[in-house]
């Protein structure tokens, strides 16, 4: 009879990571073969997929290895070799599912461990062997430390491609992003967890039933008990965008917050924002119900084109990932990656495809490696890039 797996036994088991790392064919097929035989089984392969590819997708490949030897070693001294060996594996993946869930969360911590000391590492050296690269990693650093705890009544900010991880008073983790800014409301902790944010951010919320946490942002406010999700919500930008990693939240839109969506994991919400909370002339209720449908729309969140890493949280891991975007819908991304303003001189340029990751490289080699995809030529002067064919 075929052993069933459980998380925590596909996150130590060689094949399995190779098999997300796509190093073997012979490992890819197997637990694709694995999958077909099994689909029940997808939602244990995809989660301990995540694990895998969060340590694969924030390493240099030189770190690999080790990085991943010591994540197998923190879950192994977590759970006793009777897990995953013995009579007990007869019964896996019934044993998965009346397992605690701690044990998850604390899977994710030890990944978040390995993460930190990695990057941590990777941070030193580039700035020791590649000092140019380093300084733009972590251009517009502030003065304060980093991470930092707000306060109630507090207020944390990032400038041009600038990354910083902020404490709430909750303990709830916030990654914010290049020029956004979070505020944390003056009565959190008391009555309320709520907090505004202008640009994007990753929030690991603290779990409390009774006092749900709260991000008001442009068109839309995010309601949570306990979670882990993006949020993108620039102002100017045409679109808004949260997405959901693990957990449950509910979204709410229109001009009074009358529509209400849930999204599950793996799921983003896309709002319009020149629709949602546009508040043109008198609505009636029925009005204002048809407009926020109309603003959202609820997709799958995205895998990049080596299927290690989610397109929507890839800044996080310093990765500007692109998948099957117009060169229109990319200029905001590209200006805001690299502190640069982008105009197009031909219509017909804002309506190139493209599909690409960057990570240390100039807007000059981003634009040139674009270029294998479409004839157009740019040119560059104080900050500005002109696009034309």
């Amino acid at each position: 009879m075929q052993k069933m797996f459980t998380v925590e036994e596909l996150i130590v088991d060689d094949s399995f990571i190779r098999f997300c790392n796509r190093e073997n064919e012979e490992d890819v097929r197997h637990w694709e073969n694995y999958l077909l035989r099994f689909p029940h089984e997808k939602e244990n392969i995809e989660e301990a997929k995540k694990f895998v590819c969060s340590l694969k997708g924030a390493i240099q490949a030189s770190e690999k290895e080790r990085a991943i030897e010591d994540f197998k070693s923190l879950v192994q001294a977590r759970f006793p070799a009777s897990f995953y060996d013995g009579e007990e594996n007869k019964n896996s993946a019934d044993k998965f599912n009346h397992t605690n869930r701690k044990s998850i969360y604390w899977i994710w911590a030890a990944a978040s461990i390995i993460l930190v000391g990695i990057t941590w590492l990777g941070i030193t050296r580039s700035k020791n062997s590649d000092e140019h690269i380093a300084e733009r990693t972590l251009q517009g650093k502030p003065q304060e430390s980093t991470p930092g705890l707000l306060t109630a009544n507090g207020i944390g900010k990032t400038g041009s491609r600038e990354r910083r991880l902020v404490y709430l008073p909750d303990g709830t983790k916030v990654t914010l992003n290049a020029n956004s800014t979070i505020s944390v409301d003056a009565n959190f902790g008391k009555n309320s967890r709520l907090v505004k944010l202008e640009g994007e951010a990753f929030f690991d919320v603290t779990h409390n039933e009774a006092m749900p946490f709260i991000v008001k942002l442009q068109n839309f406010d995010i309601k949570v008990l306990g979670t882990m999700f993006n949020v993108r919500s620039y102002p100017g930008d045409k679109k808004s965008e949260t997405a959901l990693v693990k957990g449950k939240v509910e979204i709410a839109v229109g001009d009074q917050r009358e529509k209400r969506y849930e999204l599950k994991p793996n799921e983003k919400a896309v709002i319009v924002n020149n629709v949602a909370g546009s508040g043109e002339g008198e609505k009636t209720a029925q009005d204002r119900v048809a407009a926020a449908r109309a603003a959202i729309a609820i997709k799958p969140i995205t895998v990049s084109s080596d299927g290690n890493t989610l397109v929507e949280t890839a800044w996080m891991q310093n990765r500007l990932e692109i998948n099957d975007e117009t060169f229109e819908e990319l200029k905001t991304k590209l200006e805001r990656w690299f502190d640069v303003q982008i105009v197009f001189l031909d219509e017909t340029v804002k309506q190139y495809r493209f599909t690409a990751t960057f990570e240390t490289e100039t807007i000059e080699q981003a634009l040139t490696a674009m270029q294998l995809s479409y004839s157009f030529h740019y040119t560059k002067s104080n900050g500005i890039i002109s696009v034309g064919k």
